[in-house]
């Protein structure tokens, strides 16, 4: 059954009209950071960029007519939009940090929130190296777009609404937490999949390729032991110091070198940490520890992490296994895995 102030079919529900919902809709609420252009797309717009922003538009629209189901598909529409439509896109070292020069340039003329036009330049300024200011939480209020770094004020400074309506924007999806028993089982599954699709190949197949099967494995061994291992510090110890950066390829002691030794050595490092995490009390998922990047992360986010992480690269490890065994392109992935899985460069090495 909706809320009280969800709609049936086309009608409000008794009492629960726009005017009554959203009485500041029309009345000049403030907002700090209006688009010059007055039509809400922005002074550079593009075909891409109008249909992303009139559909968000039109989400929002629905929205303050208490029509949440019909915003629901707007913006899934959007952020369709926002992937498929980006799926060629530039890497640092292949012009990316010019990219970001013009960006901020944009951004800056469109008189965008001031408090992302500080951090976008210091990413700039400072590429491919990370500044400081990157390192922050970032909070965006949904209602008129004040962005804030580190804590979300409350009120808005740009609107009025109270803290609540401002909303953390992640650094990836692989952070958005997995409800508990559908975490369980995602990891619970992942080495088996990864058997199936390694199955009948020979170690000269699996070494094939751009980002072979053997390596991305070993990829996922790494990624299990660094996030899966920051996970049980959280839990066995009361806040652990924060962890050096690695990537997971630089975890490789005792994966083993055949193909099927790697296979190995996932399913027993997986079922030693289910082993350990199976049992645990809603307070012990939600126990926690500093990231030097992402500040706390609690026990459920880093393993969401790991299980998010890895559905992408299955679709990988099966693409590239079918390119090895001479089936062409694999499932819809293109040839060029390497550049599509980034470096995880923000993961966690043993504690110094």
């Amino acid at each position: 059954m909706g809320s009280p102030i969800e709609t049936t079919g086309n009608a409000p529900v008794p009492g629960a009209g726009a005017a009554a919902l959203y009485p500041f809709r029309d009345r000049g609420l403030p907002m700090r950071h209006q688009d010059p252009s007055g039509d809400g797309a922005g002074a550079n717009k593009s075909p891409m960029t109008d249909r992303i922003v009139r559909l968000i538009a039109a989400a929002r629209g629905f929205e303050d007519d208490g029509h949440y189901s019909e915003a629901r598909a707007l913006r899934a529409a959007a952020l369709s939009e926002e992937i498929r439509l980006t799926g060629r896109r530039t890497r640092l070292g292949h012009g990316l940090e010019q990219e970001v020069r013009d960006l901020v340039d944009d951004f800056r003329a469109a008189q965008g929130a001031q408090e992302l036009v500080t951090v976008l330049e210091a990413i700039a300024e400072s590429a491919p190296v990370r500044p400081a200011a990157a390192t922050h939480r970032l909070y965006v209020c949904r209602w008129c777009g004040h962005a804030e770094p580190a804590v979300a004020p409350n009120p808005c400074p740009g609107c009025g609404a109270g803290g609540l309506v401002f909303t953390e924007v992640p650094g990836v999806f692989f952070l958005e937490l997995v409800p508990v028993p559908q975490l369980l089982e995602a990891l619970a599954a992942t080495p088996e999949q990864c058997r199936r699709y390694c199955a009948g190949l020979d170690e000269d197949r699996a070494a094939l390729g751009e980002w072979p099967v053997a390596t991305i494995v070993s990829h996922l061994i790494g990624a299990n032991e660094l996030l899966g291992g920051s996970a049980i510090e959280a839990l066995e110890r009361d806040d652990p110091p924060a962890r050096a950066l690695i990537a997971p390829e630089a975890v490789s002691a005792g994966q083993g070198t055949t193909l099927q030794q790697r296979l190995d050595t996932f399913a027993e490092a997986r079922r030693a940490l289910l082993e350990r995490v199976g049992g645990l009390t809603p307070a012990q998922w939600e126990r926690s520890r500093v990231h030097p990047l992402w500040e706390r992360m609690t026990v459920q986010r880093y393993l969401s992490y790991i299980a998010r992480h890895e559905h992408l690269h299955l679709a990988h490890l099966r693409a590239s296994a079918d390119r090895a065994r001479g089936g062409g392109m694999g499932h819809g992935l293109g040839r060029d895995t390497r550049r599509r899985r980034g470096r995880h460069s923000e993961l966690l090495g043993p504690t110094p």
